[in-house]
């Protein structure tokens, strides 16, 4: 019914309609998606199938290899939402947790400076000017925030409500998609 980046960015509370450019990220379940997003439309747009079932898996895989064989998703899961890429002698096992995201969020950064890099001219700036946007589960990951900001060098916001960006929005967008095809069926 709508695009999910365009869902989220709706949720997330963003003036979509603005005529400057919005960038969102959004780092789900089992996809980032990226986009764009100018005069309530999508300028630009890119995914990557990779997500935080990646990062539960890369944590699982790691802890195996270094001799942790009871690792399973769900406490991988809760390693990730608690530890993330912060390392902290605090934190059990925070350290395994860095090591094993290292590549998924490298190749999930790699694929949105390329996606920023082949932007044009004009809308770039505006995005350095106006930030990037966070929405999805893979936002409340410690230090996932400063990861990417590192790696864009563009400061990175994370939505009031991350993990439900996209249904709030696909929520707050229905009515009006609804009214829209009542006034179809009446031509």
């Amino acid at each position: 019914v709508v695009p999910e980046p365009l869902a989220a960015a709706i949720g997330a509370r963003i003036d979509i309609s603005s005529p400057y450019a919005r960038m969102i990220i959004d780092i789900g379940e089992g996809v980032t998606d990226c986009a764009v997003i100018r005069s309530s439309k999508i300028s630009a747009s890119c995914a990557i199938r990779s997500g935080c079932d990646r990062m539960r898996h890369a944590i699982v895989t790691t802890a195996h290899q270094y001799g942790y064989a009871d690792m399973r998703d769900s406490h991988a899961d809760m390693l990730l939402r608690t530890c993330g890429l912060v390392r902290s002698a605090d934190h059990v096992g925070s350290s395994l947790v860095a090591v094993a995201l290292q590549p998924v969020l490298a190749e999930i950064a790699a694929t949105i400076v390329a996606f920023l890099r082949e932007l044009p001219h004009e809308l770039g700036c505006e995005i350095l000017e106006n930030g990037i946007c966070l929405t999805g589960g893979g936002a409340l990951i410690p230090g996932v925030r400063q990861y990417l900001e590192q790696r864009t060098g563009i400061s990175v916001t994370i939505a009031g409500n991350p993990r439900d960006a996209v249904i709030d929005g696909a929520r707050m967008i229905l009515p009006a998609i609804l009214s829209l095809n009542q006034w179809e069926r009446t031509l």
